[in-house]
This record gives C-alpha cells, sequence and structure tokens, in this order.
C-alpha cells in the first residue's frame, strides 16, 4: 500500500492507559494516511484498514485482560 506511513503511539495521551498498555505489550503495527489508521498483526504484515482513533481504542480494548 502507498502513503501509509508508520505510526507509533508514544504515550496514553491519545488512547486511554489500558488501550496504551495492550499497544505497548503487542507486536501491532500501525500505520496512518490521513486521517485512517492502518493495523497489522506485526510490521512484516500487510497492514489493514481500521478506521479512526476511536476505532483504534477499541479494537486494542478487545485484547485487553479484564481479569476474566
Amino acid at each position: 500500500m502507498t502513503g501509509l506511513k508508520r505510526y507509533e503511539f508514544t504515550d496514553s495521551h491519545e488512547l486511554s492507559e489500558e488501550a496504551f498498555r495492550v499497544y505497548s505489550d503487542s507486536s501491532f503495527a500501525f500505520y496512518k494516511s490521513g486521517d485512517a489508521f492502518y493495523v497489522a498483526d506485526n510490521s512484516s504484515d500487510e497492514p489493514w484498514e481500521l478506521g479512526t482513533l476511536e476505532d483504534v481504542e477499541e479494537y486494542l480494548l478487545v485484547f485487553a485482560d479484564n481479569g476474566e
């Protein structure tokens, strides 16, 4: 895909603490083009469109350990 730039979340300012923890502990690779975020399981995989920053938050929280 062209026009995608690797995007690193550097602190929990953009994400909730829980979503940022999941991001930090994962091998997910995020990319951005315009306002759209893309994600891949790791930097070697092909990224797919995820959506907005809110979609990134929701996606990461799916992987959060809720103590269950």
